[in-house]
């Protein structure tokens, strides 16, 4: 299970959101915060992941393209679309998702580990159950390989360059 969730009791926190028809949640302890996707400025030399960066207050925040990592059909941003801001072991990052659904709490004994559903489960780290059916339980710790982050923080680091 993620080590950012967070339990209450016998509980976990998420933040639900929305990707096609499927809902997504991550440990609420590592939401900062929801927003109307904005225009992005596009990275260069950038994992195919990140389709850019957005100014948030002052700071260049990456944003993950979650349908190009789940090998989703791809397109273009919609006025509806969000931006759920979310802190990694690594940095603060935006994952870009169709619908923000709000938080829950979901009891322990309605999770079951991934592993034991899926034989890759990837990105996902657990299945939940809920009255109104099933939420996956994104793991943030595996949102980029590391070959993605040593790209991602190289593509930074010119572009804090080029600025100065």
């Amino acid at each position: 299970m993620d080590p950012q969730a967070i339990r209450i009791g016998a509980k976990l926190e998420l933040c639900l959101f929305e990707l096609g028809d499927t809902r997504y949640g991550v440990p609420l302890s590592a939401v900062q915060e929801f927003v109307r996707m904005p225009a992005l400025t596009p990275l260069p030399n950038a994992p195919v992941v990140i389709p850019g960066v957005i100014n948030l207050r002052g700071r260049a925040v990456p944003v993950v393209d979650l349908r190009t990592r789940f090998q989703l059909k791809v397109k273009e941003a919609e006025l509806s679309d969000y931006l759920l801001v979310v802190h990694t072991a690594n940095r603060v990052v935006g994952l870009w998702v169709d619908h923000a659904i709000g938080t829950c709490e979901v009891p322990a004994e309605w999770v079951t580990d991934a592993s034991s559903l899926i034989e890759n489960s990837g990105y996902i780290s657990g299945v939940g159950k809920l009255p109104d059916g099933l939420v996956l339980i994104h793991d943030l710790t595996r949102l980029l390989a590391e070959s993605e982050r040593d790209s991602l923080d190289s593509a930074l680091a010119a572009t804090e360059q080029d600025l100065s």
